[in-house]
């Protein structure tokens, strides 16, 4: 059960974290328009 549950909190991690990934690359993409103006 245990190594279930480690598997399942490993995937909520990395989603998590691509989600936050995502975010960070939107700013940085608003940012870069920014400077172009």
């Amino acid at each position: 059960k245990s190594s279930s549950d480690n598997t399942l909190r490993t995937a909520e991690e990395m989603a998590s974290g691509s989600k936050g990934l995502l975010k960070d690359t939107e700013e940085l993409k608003e940012d870069m328009d920014k400077f172009k103006l």
